[in-house]
């Protein structure tokens, strides 16, 4: 018998303890792999679209503070910005509080130039910006209501006392697909248009531009009834994750755990499986396997 036979022989010996020690290092594993998959897709930016030129515009104050609208022309005259686009969160529901999904305000001649990942047919994109209670809804979101172009729907609002009804003219694809658009203006005029807007939206020029635009605009909104503070959409994403608490330290710290127990079982295996083959293990050395070799 070579060596690979006696391996094969202590392993089926104790067919029970080998099973078990697979499926938990198996398992940690597992949750080892699937915990740094989420911890690295919450540091990447995402390959599609201009993510890495797209700037947040917020109230500095608060998130939940809106912007005045009139701050658009100055937006698009600040140096390195190539489009500004106007979006509000409108946080309404579709006929109960189970049916949640986003919802936004936003500038429909921009909202496609600024998120250029997403795709929609060009008829539909022309009937979304020519007709004022027109929305547009993502694949799947229309999917799982089995909405179809045309379909009323009606959207009651929570943090502004209105309720909003639209027709959906549009269907887009892309990255996220789950949100539904409407126009700004309807919103602002179903308000009484107090010329309000929750964010602003900046595409730079290019890359270089980035952190000198962000500098630009809150220089430039210093010291005002609204400052201003703008940052990388990645930075603005990572914001809402950090509300939840640190979520990378906690991960890491599960990690961590997750490899302690790998290494425990692993060890504790081996010590159970070495005290039960003392006898074995002294008939081997007298029969001249060396130490090394039976580790």
């Amino acid at each position: 018998m070579n060596i690979f036979g006696l391996v094969w022989k202590n392993i089926s010996r104790n067919r029970r303890r080998t099973i078990l020690t697979v499926l938990s290092i198996a398992l940690s594993l597992f949750l080892l792999a699937t915990l740094m998959t989420v911890l690295t897709e919450l540091e990447r930016e995402s390959p599609d679209g201009d993510q890495h030129l797209r700037l947040v515009v917020r109230r500095a104050s608060s998130l939940v503070d809106p912007l005045p609208e009139a701050y658009l022309e100055k937006l698009r005259r600040v140096p390195g910005v190539r489009l500004v686009h106007t979006l509000s969160w409108f946080g309404g529901i579709y006929v109960d509080e189970r049916n949640f999904f986003a919802n936004f305000g936003c500038d429909p001649e921009t909202l496609f130039p600024m998120f250029n990942e997403n795709r929609i047919p060009l008829d539909q994109l022309a009937a979304f910006k020519t007709e004022r209670t027109a929305a547009v809804a993502g694949r799947k979101l229309v999917d799982r209501f089995k909405w179809r172009l045309g379909d009323r729907i009606t959207l009651q609002g929570t943090i502004y006392p209105v309720d909003l009804e639209f027709t959906l003219r549009g269907i887009y694809t892309g990255l996220d697909e789950t949100a539904f658009f409407f126009h700004h203006a309807y919103l602002d005029e179903a308000l009484g248009r107090p010329g309000k807007v929750g964010t602003f939206w900046l595409k730079a020029a290019s890359a270089a531009d980035v952190p000198a635009v962000a500098e630009r605009v809150d220089a430039m909104f210093k010291n005002s009834d609204a400052e201003t503070k703008t940052e990388t959409e990645r930075a603005f994403q990572l914001g809402f994750v950090a509300m939840l608490g640190n979520i990378k330290t906690l991960i890491t710290s599960i990690s961590s755990v997750v490899v302690f127990t790998i290494l425990l079982v692993t060890a504790n295996t081996m010590a159970m499986s070495i005290r039960e083959r003392a006898r074995e293990i002294a008939i081997l050395k007298t029969l001249g396997f060396t130490r090394g070799r039976l580790l």
